[in-house]
Formats: C-alpha cells, structure tokens, sequence
C-alpha cells in the first residue's frame, strides 16, 4: 500500500508542482490478525502472550521506516507535513488511561523545530492543526482545535470505538465518562498513577460540567450528521 501511496503522490506532483495536494494512507499492519508478509519479522517468541501483536508492530515500524525514507528524496518533500496517528490503541492489558493514548506524531522538519508535548489532544483537533500548518485560507468546519495556539484548558472528547454507548471528556486532570445505554457516569483521575474511585462526590461542579460538555459535543455532532451540515451543498460566505 505505501509503494501505491508513493505512485500516487509521485503523480500528483508530476501533473502540478505548484497545486498543493493530500494523501492518505490506512495501514492495518498491526491490527488483528496481526499478519506478517514475511516470517523474518518475527522477533518476539511465541512465548510471549501479546507476540503476534509485538510482531506486527516491528514490521509496522519497518514499513513506516522504510516509506518515510523515501518521501525525505522527493521533490516535494521540503514542502510536506507528515500526519502519523493511530485510531484506538490495541487494548490488551492497558489502563482505563492508556486504553485512551494513542501515537501522534507531526513530522515537517521544514516548518518547525522538534518537541515533545504533553498537553491534552484529541483525533478532532487534526483537521485544524494540519490546515493551521499548511497555511490554507479556504473556509472550513471542525469541532476541533488548533495545536499550534496554547489553549488555557486544553481538553478533549472521545467516543467508544464500535458497538460501544461510551462517550467522555478529559481537562483539568480528569477523565469523565458517559454511558449512553445505563445513563451511568463516571469520574476518574486523567493523570498516572490511575485511580479507580469515582470522584464525582469529591468533584461535584467539575463532574456537572463535564457531563454537560461531553454530551453537547455528542449532541452536536450527531445533529450535524442528521442535518447534512457537515459538508453542505453550498457554503454561503
């Protein structure tokens, strides 16, 4: 797939340098079944309960290697921002926290200097962080934000991956979850060492305003999707 994505990208700067273009790639590589196009890549023993999952993350890291060193000879290259995300972690024995950490990393050494951050981010802020990057001024709709501009209170929404009713919101160090079937909630420490005591009771305004944000957000959302707004026929200026 990355050696299609490269055919691709090559062509759609041969047939317009100047036109700024996107690509994207879904890899599977290291989701169950957790395939490997070659036994070599297997370095972890089938001792190890969570191999094949290990194993398909050092071919992952290969192939990811391997492309990435391609793109740095292109043409195109000093003029590209590189996305790299995950969307859901691999769920096997993790915490009610690391369930919810997945890999971002922004790669466009042309456009920054490296750094690590540590502040909340959430899979919506992408849009508005990679347009902010890019320097585009068309009109755009994303519930969102811009990583680039310090938030006060950075925070971030999430949902429960398929066929779950979970839906959540973490800021101030706390992670707040909803549970759309029971009506259940819950309010949890955001922040390792992980604590299993629901502090709703010890944070009552804090929890009331969560709860309202994490299911305004949902709300939104959903209402957007029913309405066609999303992506409507016309946009009026």
């Amino acid at each position: 797939m990355y050696d299609m994505l490269l055919r691709k990208t090559d062509e759609l700067y041969a047939g317009a340098p100047e036109r700024p273009f996107f690509a994207m790639a879904f890899t599977s590589n290291n989701h169950h079944p957790f395939g490997l196009p070659d036994p070599s890549f297997a370095i972890f023993p089938e001792s190890d309960p969570e191999a094949a999952f290990k194993n398909s993350y050092h071919y992952s890291d290969y192939a990811l290697g391997k492309l990435i060193d391609i793109i740095r000879t292109k043409p195109y290259f000093q003029n590209t921002i590189i996305l790299i995300v995950a969307d859901h972690s691999h769920h096997a024995n993790l915490d009610y926290l690391q369930d919810r950490e997945i890999p971002l990393l922004v790669y466009a050494p042309s456009f920054f200097q490296p750094e690590r951050r540590t502040d909340i981010a959430g899979q919506l802020d992408l849009l508005p962080t990679l347009l902010s990057l890019s320097g585009g001024d068309s009109p755009y709709a994303a519930m969102g934000r811009d990583l680039t501009v310090p938030a006060e209170r950075p925070f971030a929404f999430f949902a429960g991956g398929s066929n779950t009713d979970i839906i959540g919101m973490m800021r101030d160090g706390f992670i707040y979850y909803h549970y759309l079937r029971s009506s259940q909630s819950i309010l949890l420490k955001g922040t390792h060492p992980v604590d299993m005591r629901d502090m709703q009771a010890e944070q009552p305004e804090l929890a009331v305003e969560l709860d309202a944000m994490t299911k305004h957000y949902y709300q939104f959302a959903r209402s957007l999707e029913k309405e066609n707004r999303i992506w409507p026929e016309s946009i009026s200026e």
